[in-house]
Parts: C-alpha cells; sequence; structure tokens
C-alpha cells in the first residue's frame, strides 16, 4: 500500500513538472529527484550502443579460373637422311652390272639407296656404285647399315683420297640376311689396301681430303640385292 502510493505521489509530481507548475515539495527538477522524494529508486535502462563505425561488408573470395595448359603437339621424328638419299650414285662399269635406285624401304630410316645386282650380267669379283663428295673432306669415321637379301657374302668401302687421288678399298665386312646394324669404317685402322701396299688390307687411308667414295658389294651373285641406309660421315677435326 505504501508503495503504491508513493508511485501515485511521483505520478503526480511528474505531471506537474511536465506542465511546467513547481512540486509541491521542494523544487525537484528531474524524475530522478522525484524518486528520492517517495523514497524510491530510479533504476537506469541501459540504452543500445550507437554503432561507431560502419559494418565491414563481407568480402566475397575472387576465383580466378586459368584455361588448362594444352599439351604440346606431338611431331613425328624427322627421318635422318645420309648421303644414300643424295643425287648422283652411279654404277662402275668395271664391276660386275649394278641397278640403282633410290626407294623407301621398310626398315630403313628414309630414302635408302637399293643396289641390285643383275640376274643375267657377266660374273666379276664384285659390284661398285661410286659417289663424289659434294666436297673434299677429311673423314675418321664411315658408318651405315645394310640389308641383305640374297646371296651376297660382305661389303666394303673404297675411298679416293689426296693429293696424288689414291684409290684406297677397306677389307670387306660380312653381311648376315636381313638387317646389318652399324656397319663401321675407320680410316685410321690398318686394314686398308692399295697399290701402294700390294693390295694387301694392312695400311691405314693415307691422310688428305676424300673426293669420292664406293660402296662395294662381294662377291657378284645374281639376283641378289643390298639396301644402304643410314650412310653418314664423320669428319676429322
Amino acid at each position: 500500500m505504501r508503495r503504491a502510493f508513493a508511485l501515485f505521489f511521483c505520478a503526480c509530481l511528474l505531471a506537474g513538472c511536465e506542465r511546467g507548475e513547481a512540486p509541491v515539495l521542494g523544487h525537484a527538477r528531474s524524475a530522478e529527484e522525484v524518486y528520492a522524494l517517495a523514497g524510491l529508486r530510479l533504476h537506469p535502462v541501459a540504452r543500445p550502443v550507437a554503432e561507431t563505425a560502419a559494418a565491414t561488408p563481407a568480402v566475397t573470395p575472387r576465383i580466378e579460373i586459368l584455361p588448362a595448359d594444352k599439351p604440346e603437339p606431338k611431331t613425328e621424328a624427322a627421318a635422318v637422311e645420309g648421303l644414300e638419299a643424295s643425287p648422283g650414285w652411279t654404277c662402275e662399269a668395271w664391276g660386275a652390272p649394278l641397278t640403282i635406285r633410290q626407294a623407301a624401304v621398310e626398315g630403313a630410316t628414309g630414302t635408302a639407296l637399293v643396289l641390285a645386282l643383275s640376274a643375267d650380267g657377266e660374273k666379276k669379283e664384285k659390284s661398285a656404285a661410286c659417289h663424289t663428295l659434294p666436297a673434299p673432306q677429311a673423314l675418321n669415321q664411315i658408318r651405315f647399315d645394310a640389308k641383305l637379301e640374297g646371296e651376297v657374302l660382305a661389303v666394303a668401302l673404297a675411298l679416293r683420297v689426296g693429293a696424288k687421288k689414291e684409290y684406297v678399298e677397306s677389307a670387306p665386312q660380312a653381311l648376315q640376311s636381313g638387317w646389318n646394324r652399324g656397319l663401321t669404317f675407320d680410316p685410321s685402322a690398318k686394314t686398308w689396301k692399295s697399290e701402294a701396299s700390294g693390295w694387301k688390307a694392312e695400311i691405314p687411308v693415307p691422310g688428305g681430303q676424300v673426293e669420292a667414295l664406293w660402296l662395294l658389294i662381294y662377291p657378284a651373285r645374281p639376283g641378289a640385292s643390298v639396301t644402304i641406309d643410314a650412310l653418314n660421315l664423320t669428319r676429322a677435326d
């Protein structure tokens, strides 16, 4: 009852304050003072704190999509062409007849040199295909692959070298049927012969530059053929 009366009393005082009338008891000017006159305590109401800073907008991460790496286009390996693919091969009249043609052959890296022995040619010791080099050069190795079809026992090389244009022949290398890979002839080896050596294969190639090269086929059996591929000449330093 006492509390209700105190509240009624405060309400009257506050109403008078709002109309500009002086309170009957004292000179209270605020609600805190009015409540104090009535013996009541005014509890402050918590006010919301004003936001002092604007809310930071959410940042959406940027996802950059890069194009996928395209694989490098595959290229076919280039064919390794050697002297066998060069024009200018001729058959020597002093040897057994030989048909020379250049063609693509299975197992060859590119254009191969096909040396076919005539089936009705005169029987001689050997057949010879000659090629003059584009420019004279000193050599330290001659290498090629040879495919044998038919009855041929061996293949050899001959060179024209030096200022005296000396003709020298290598010792023959035996062939097996099919491809014979990596036949190598070393001009510095004592496996060459010439008129100066009495045609004994026991000397190296004389010093000087090579002008021409012969492919020799032993013996000249009718109907056989030898295909030459990757005929590469290594220059001397």
